[in-house]
């Protein structure tokens, strides 16, 4: 059982994580797949 999203702040930008699925593991993301409306860049401001 893991978290389904992660998120990192570093160097004043997010980087987003995704679970897809046991084997696969942690795959980068665009855009939040809880928050899928919500701007990242606009939230690093």
């Amino acid at each position: 059982m893991g978290l389904q999203e992660v998120w990192f702040w570093q160097n004043q930008q997010f980087s987003l994580y995704g679970l897809m699925d046991a084997d696969e593991g942690y795959v980068s993301l665009e855009t939040s797949q809880l928050l899928p409306q919500l701007d990242m860049v606009l939230l690093a401001r």
